[in-house]
């Protein structure tokens, strides 16, 4: 596969600048092409050979990280359209293989093929460092969420519903009154505050109980927040 990656990555290199080349030829950079025109095949041509054989290649020899890299590279050419990558990191990889890829990304001792696909690619490092922190929160493990989280500050995206909020029945619309924000980062630092006062404050213990399965139940589908 090396060996192989070695000989394409010119050919590969080439046929990402005639993608770009024609986008900018055309006066619209990062566009997606719908349609079957000159400009959209050599975008296609790309996407395909990524996607369609290196990708499923890294996936059969159980390499994810190259994999959700493969599929990242096209997106760097239309950047506003579905994130095939981004979607394939947060479904199929856990919190320690998103740390393994992380550690790929900041050694940033890649070769030449690996430099080219980093390079050019919409998956940036900041994306996984935020997707470990999410990973953690899925298994309630919030030192790991805080500590992943807390590498990215500028990820933590205002969520505009209060995730403790009691109610009697489900619903997506932000309430009125409800005048509460906060983010990932917050929440996780406010999960395992709960979980130590259930420990070291035992009078009110059920009232902290109650409190994290609010916290539990409304970052889930059928949750509020």
């Amino acid at each position: 596969m090396r060996l192989l990656k070695k000989k394409i990555l010119p050919s590969l290199k080439w046929l990402y600048s005639k993608a770009v080349k024609n986008e900018k030829e055309k006066g619209e950079e990062n566009v997606y092409y719908y349609g079957n025109s000159e400009q959209s095949q050599w975008y296609k041509f790309y996407r395909n050979v990524l996607v369609d054989i290196l990708s499923k290649r890294y996936k059969a020899q159980g390499n994810l990280d190259r994999a959700v890299l493969a599929m990242g590279s096209p997106e760097s050419l239309m950047p506003d359209y579905y994130g095939q990558s981004t979607e394939y990191l947060r479904s199929q990889l856990d919190g320690r293989q998103a740390e393994e890829l992380y550690d790929f990304l900041a050694a940033k001792k890649f070769t030449p093929f690996e430099q080219f696909l980093v390079t050019n690619n919409r998956l940036k490092i900041k994306t996984v460092a935020d997707f470990a922190g999410t990973a953690y929160l899925r298994d309630y493990n919030y030192d790991k969420a805080i500590e992943w989280l807390q590498k990215v500050p500028g990820q933590n995206k205002v969520i505009e519903k209060d995730p403790f909020k009691e109610l009697l029945f489900d619903r997506e619309e932000r309430l009125p009154g409800d005048k509460v924000t906060t983010n990932k980062l917050a929440y996780a630092k406010e999960m395992k505050r709960l979980q130590g006062l259930v420990k070291t404050d035992a009078k009110n213990a059920a009232q902290h109980l109650y409190k994290l399965a609010l916290g539990y139940y409304n970052v889930t589908y059928y949750g509020y927040a």
